[in-house]
């Protein structure tokens, strides 16, 4: 092999191939972090949300992924952060008051001056937990949004192609050697 100046022919042709075995990898890792975070705590029990509001700052920050609990009534206290419904949305506040007598959680986000109208029992989705996952949540509101469902779907497919691919093409090149 000739080498002119550092320059090694064909030596381009690796270092692509490294770069692209690189990328894949660590596409290959987010995506498997991606999907874990979003499935894996249905398999426990929990559902997984995302902070759109700053109502429960400095606790839950906008944009966090958050993950709720299902529980019953009774299993909720005073000081325990909720998640019910609202209409077609879900709202996540902080326990004032458990009015059993009336079957009523009274709440309030964190950073809000006035309570929320009374909640019934049968709204609530759970007990939210007292951890959250900063920034990953803008992911889920991003998915939301119906066109870019399909978009985040055929970019999944084609990174999963793309694996495929890469895998069929290493094992090619180690059976040449």
């Amino acid at each position: 092999m000739v080498k002119c100046f550092g320059w090694n022919p064909g030596g381009e042709e690796k270092i692509t191939h490294k770069l692209v075995s690189t990328c894949m990898t660590i596409l290959t890792i987010l995506t498997v972090l991606i999907i874990g975070v979003f499935s894996t705590p249905y398999l426990f029990g929990f559902r997984v949300f995302a902070v759109v509001s700053g109502s429960m700052e400095p606790v839950y920050h906008v944009g966090a992924l958050i993950f709720t609990e299902q529980v019953t009534p009774e299993e909720i206290h005073t000081g325990d952060c909720i998640t019910y419904t609202y209409g077609s949305n879900t709202v996540t506040h902080r326990v004032i008051r458990v009015d059993r007598k009336h079957g009523d959680f009274i709440t309030q986000g964190d950073a809000n001056s006035t309570v929320d109208d009374p909640v019934s029992f049968s709204r609530l989705v759970g007990k939210t937990m007292d951890f959250s996952i900063p920034l990953l949540g803008y992911l889920v509101i991003w998915l939301k949004r119906t066109n870019d469902k399909l978009i985040f779907f055929l970019a999944m497919v084609v990174i999963l192609l793309i694996i495929v691919n890469g895998v069929l093409f290493h094992k090619k090149e180690n059976h040449k050697e």
